[in-house]
């Protein structure tokens, strides 16, 4: 049994790991760094949290405002009334590259830091059962290039390089991946003109194109209730299989959202849509809530308005607002 055993009585699995007796001894000063242990442990989560915080305060923001220039800037050229984005696939698979990324990180402080620091974050990262399998997988090459003649600081820099080659070698697809995406994403929305709706598609083998609303088939109206509040649901099904919901729509300069819906609303009805109440699962199409929500914030006029958009009182069951 090694001096490093003795010392540690059975705290750490030095025996499973198969370290020389050597090495072993060279890492005995490493377990009683206490902070540094307890942060090789925890290095990989920290890093990873501290990544969610600024990719959520900083990344996120700034690349959804360079989406939504994009969409403004067309939607402005075409003298449209609102635009929509839907940005954040890419950053979901940043994420996840991300996440495994995190452990390359805690990985190059291993080579960065001097010894006996370097054996306490080894320790603590062998410890790390998130990091697994990387970490054993790691000390097994490790171990086969240093051999029994090595320093702990040879084999450790060893482990360390194959430690963040195993991460690495699924983050950088997943990174490329997402790099891949964000370029289209920056470039994907939605514009609702008078003439129809303009998709600036995800993928780069679909076609920009122009839907007009004369070729729409039916319109779902609703107004829909759940725990987070009343929304209007004006949902518009063309012919060629395209569907479209404009209530949710930002609006360009001084365009109002009644405005707005009401021009689109006449285009659609010279169009010959058809317009039928919105159906989903057991919810309530035309929840009195929300419509009472609605016409409480707008007040009489605008309320008005409103229902008259979405034909209350034009379908069986459709409830009175008084």
């Amino acid at each position: 049994m090694t001096d490093f055993e003795n010392d540690l009585e059975d705290e750490v699995p030095v025996t499973l790991w198969g370290l020389p007796a050597d090495i072993a001894n060279e890492l005995a000063p490493a377990w009683h760094i206490n902070w540094a242990r307890w942060f090789g442990g925890w290095a990989a989560w920290l890093i990873m949290i501290g990544g969610f915080v600024v990719g959520w305060l900083e990344i996120w923001p700034y690349l959804d405002g360079l989406n939504t220039q994009t969409a403004q800037a067309q939607a402005i050229d075409m003298n449209a009334l609102m635009y929509e984005t839907n940005f954040g696939f890419a950053m979901l698979v940043w994420l996840f590259a991300w996440i495994i990324t995190s452990a390359s990180v805690a990985g190059f402080l291993i080579l960065t830091l001097p010894m006996p620091l370097k054996g306490a974050l080894f320790i603590g990262l062998m410890g790390d059962s998130g990091a697994e399998p990387f970490n054993k997988q790691a000390l097994q090459g490790a171990k086969r290039e240093v051999g029994e003649t090595g320093s702990a600081s040879d084999l450790l820099n060893a482990w360390a390089v194959r430690y963040i080659g195993s991460a690495l070698k699924y983050a950088l697809p997943l990174g490329a991946l997402g790099a891949f995406i964000l370029t289209r994403e920056i470039a994907s929305f939605s514009v609702y003109s008078v003439e129809g709706y303009y998709r600036a598609p995800l993928f780069p083998w679909a076609e920009e194109t122009l839907t007009e609303w004369s070729t729409a088939e039916r319109v779902e109206l609703g107004c829909n209730q759940t725990s987070d509040g009343g929304s209007v649901v004006y949902k518009i099904f063309f012919k060629n299989g395209k569907s479209a919901r404009i209530e949710d729509g930002v609006l360009i300069g001084d365009t109002k959202w009644l405005d707005a819906l009401e021009t689109i609303d006449k285009e659609l009805v010279k169009g010959d849509a058809s317009f039928e109440r919105w159906q989903w699962l057991k919810r309530d199409p035309l929840h009195p809530k929300c419509l009472r929500g609605f016409y409480g914030m707008l007040g009489k006029e605008q309320g008005d308005r409103l229902l008259r958009l979405l034909r209350v009182g034009d379908f069986d069951g459709d409830v009175e607002i008084g």
